[in-house]
């Protein structure tokens, strides 16, 4: 059975365009770094800057060096033992507080979660500054 198209009202076609762009521009941001960073990683001198987007001369010079000294899956075993471990105690962190405070009922439950709401609110973006202070003051 073939479905019927769902008709469009007259400013949606407007805001469906204008959203497509939105995103594709968002695309677009955050596709052309990693393209500057691949190309830097082709660059055979040590310049992450280069007139042109593909190198005139790309060499593997970069990925040799990594994988010689054969400290890489070292890197990458201790990147995956810190991820797992701090995922693993987030969620169970998560789940137990959670639990707790849909729940059960104590005293310093409504200033609790409205803390946490007021948290979320700010991006992680903003402790920047203060972990930057943090770590220039242990000198």
């Amino acid at each position: 059975m073939k479905e019927k198209r769902k008709k469009l009202k007259p400013g949606e076609s407007l805001v469906l365009w204008i959203s497509r762009l939105v995103i594709w521009c968002v695309i677009l941001l955050t596709v052309i770094p990693m393209l500057f960073v691949v190309t830097a990683s082709f660059n055979s001198s040590n310049t992450y800057f280069s007139a042109s987007l593909i190198p005139s001369h790309p060499s593997f010079v970069n990925y040799t060096k990594l994988f010689q000294d054969g400290q890489f899956l070292v890197w990458v075993k201790n990147s995956l033992i810190v991820g797992l471990s701090v995922a693993i105690g987030q969620v169970f962190f998560t789940a137990t507080s959670a639990f707790a405070f849909s729940r059960l009922r104590f005293f310093g439950r409504k200033y609790g979660l409205m803390t946490l709401l007021i948290l979320q609110m700010f991006p992680n973006f903003l402790a920047i500054a203060a972990i930057y202070g943090v770590l220039a003051s242990t000198e």
